[in-house]
């Protein structure tokens, strides 16, 4: 390639990155006007200066037919086109979907949207672009006001989890199945021990048999929680013997503490086992 070619290759990359670059802030008409003068300008324009007009006169469409939408169907009919474009690897074309997915991220915080359906949240829609640190405040924010939400629950241990933070990340997991269970995401789980525990007992049985095993921690749940199932109310009132037994057993009120083992035994003899090898363990005997 010569001195003049290489000038050339070079003015249609300036152009084409200022095309895109008109592009990723949605600004269609004027990135075309960019590429069409990269086409009249040179004899033999490389294919990438087509493929990036019929690039942004398909997001210009979607985008002018987004304006007839109801405000309601807006952002499913963005996250439908979104998921079914096939976008490069090519810097431009992340760099549109990036902006893409940002412009929808701000049509669900408008309308006070967290999930778009059972399997994308706007948390979800954060890590899609890099970023982490907004995904779980906006998991937080949702959680604040959503305290029962097992799956956004789990997906904030997820992240927790990754970053290292296991004892948050088994806090959470915790707490997720113990609001409600059947509705936990197993996907999201990281800790392979407790995922086990799931498909041995259940989700809702799950935070007693991981308490036991030395892997979950015992959390303070108020007895007004609802349960959703009658094996969730179940699995509530079991892992509440445990808690008000080892109180007890900490303040050393024997009588409290048989009476709730003994509630524990009659109620679920298999986790009584498990419990009672636990506490057995406790009282090592001494030799003289």
């Amino acid at each position: 390639m010569d001195f003049g070619q290489l000038h050339l290759f070079s003015q249609t990359s300036d152009m084409l990155a200022e095309g895109y670059e008109k592009l990723s802030v949605l600004r269609f008409e004027e990135a075309e006007t960019v590429f069409q003068q990269i086409k009249k300008s040179f004899a033999d324009p490389d294919k990438d200066v087509e493929n990036a007009i019929l690039f942004t006169r398909h997001w210009k469409d979607v985008f002018s037919l987004l304006d007839d939408i109801p405000d309601s169907e807006k952002i499913f009919y963005l996250f439908d086109r979104i998921n079914r474009f096939e976008f490069s690897q090519e810097w431009g074309n992340q760099k549109l979907r990036s902006s893409l997915i940002n412009y929808l991220i701000g049509l669900m915080k408008e309308h006070g949207r967290f999930y778009i359906d059972h399997e994308t949240a706007l948390s979800d829609l954060y890590l899609q672009i890099g970023k982490q640190q907004l995904a779980e405040r906006s998991l937080t924010a949702h959680l604040n006001s959503d305290p029962s939400d097992t799956p956004a629950r789990f997906r904030l241990a997820q992240l927790q989890w990754k970053q290292k933070l296991k004892g948050a990340a088994l806090q959470n997991y915790t707490l997720g199945l113990l609001l409600n269970p059947d509705t936990a995401p197993i996907n999201y789980l990281e800790c392979d021990k407790t995922r086990e525990l799931i498909q041995k007992h259940g989700p809702a049985m799950t935070p007693a048999y991981g308490w036991i095993a030395g892997i979950l921690p015992l959390k303070n749940i108020p007895y007004e929680q609802s349960a959703v199932s009658e094996s969730h109310s179940s699995a509530l009132e079991c892992y509440r013997l445990i808690r008000v037994a080892e109180k007890a057993s900490k303040k050393q009120d024997m009588e409290a503490t048989v009476n709730h083992r003994k509630a524990l035994k009659t109620g679920w003899p298999e986790l009584y086992d498990e419990y009672y090898a636990l506490i057995s363990k406790r009282i090592q005997p001494s030799f003289y």
